[in-house]
């Protein structure tokens, strides 16, 4: 089975400072993959000006704190394509001036686009996407299921779904 899962959390180990990402994501593509199925991941990464990542660490730990999210590093947010035991990963950055906002239509368009094109470059048919975290997983795969009409799936965190 072909697998396109969608994130905007995937852990890089390849980062070792300032990644905090949860790896949660990685174990469950890693044993798809063990278990003979082809897992393509597109990393949705929240990216903002560069003067964010500059901020005193206490700051971040106080947000950090008070929002429950994690304050990445610029490293961790870069355009990327890696593989993690067997999974291939594609991170595409999805630029926001403001944390926890929507990302605009433009930017879904762009995303969605930047999307269609790794999988179609890599001859990939989804039989099922999968996406976790509401935001902008939602978006996208509404988007892309008309496209590869195929199954899909969100896992959603947090109160109020």
């Amino acid at each position: 089975m072909n697998i396109a899962y969608l994130t905007s959390e995937y852990r890089d180990f390849r980062i070792k400072k300032g990644d905090k990402y949860t790896y949660i994501s990685n174990s469950f593509c890693r044993e798809w993959v063990q278990q003979g199925h082809n897992v393509i991941v597109i990393h949705n990464a929240s990216c903002f000006p560069k003067v964010v990542y500059n901020v005193p660490q206490f700051i971040k730990r106080v947000y950090e704190v008070k929002s429950g999210s994690t304050w990445g590093s610029f490293d961790a947010v870069k355009r990327d394509k890696y593989c993690d035991q067997g999974v291939t990963v594609y991170r595409l950055p999805m630029k926001k001036l403001i944390p926890h906002k929507s990302p605009s239509k433009r930017r879904l368009d762009v995303q969605t686009s930047s999307i269609r094109r790794i999988l179609d470059d890599n001859q990939f048919v989804p039989d099922v996407i999968i996406g976790q975290w509401a935001s902008p997983q939602i978006e996208l795969i509404y988007r892309l299921k008309d496209i590869y009409k195929c199954r899909t799936s969100v896992v959603l965190h947090g109160k109020g779904y």
